[in-house]
């Protein structure tokens, strides 16, 4: 989530506008502490991290919005915004799941990271990847499936 920020704090740097930047991150700061809070003592280590996410989404989201409003630029693509949202919906009702329903186990886990890993490498190769992307993944496939063991 934090890496999501970057290009944009450090659009606003080079604008100079390291003030505005330092309140973003203030705020984000004041949020994550409230959050914690709240969410630590129902979720234990799991709300502190939930807590995290969401901060470091907002500073993206502030710093994103700003950028694109003084420069208009936009530093976010189509693409990477459909990675994000295919990991979310891969990755979130396994983690569910798994915190709910399943025995907290190794295989367990094994098991689900072999599942939601190949539908996360399915839905991007569909959704995410350029074709240049898939050119590239079908030669290294074709090399990998050639090579003599």
């Amino acid at each position: 989530m934090k890496s999501l920020a970057i290009p944009s704090t450090k659009m606003m740097e080079l604008h100079k506008q390291t003030k505005t930047i330092f309140w973003i991150i203030l705020s984000s700061a004041l949020l994550n502490v409230i959050l914690n809070l709240v969410l630590i003592p129902k979720y234990g280590m799991n709300g502190a991290a939930i807590s995290s996410a969401i901060s470091f989404l907002m500073i993206f989201l502030a710093a994103s919005f700003i950028v694109f409003i003084k420069h208009r630029l936009y530093l976010v693509s189509k693409r990477m915004l459909k990675a994000v949202i295919t990991t979310v919906v891969v990755f979130a009702p396994f983690l569910y799941a798994y915190e709910t329903l399943l025995p907290r186990t190794l295989i367990t886990i094994m098991i689900l990271a072999v599942i939601s890993g190949s539908i996360y490498l399915a839905l991007s190769y569909w959704f995410v990847f350029s074709k240049e992307d898939t050119v590239l993944i079908k030669k290294l496939f074709f090399k990998i499936t050639r090579l003599k063991i």
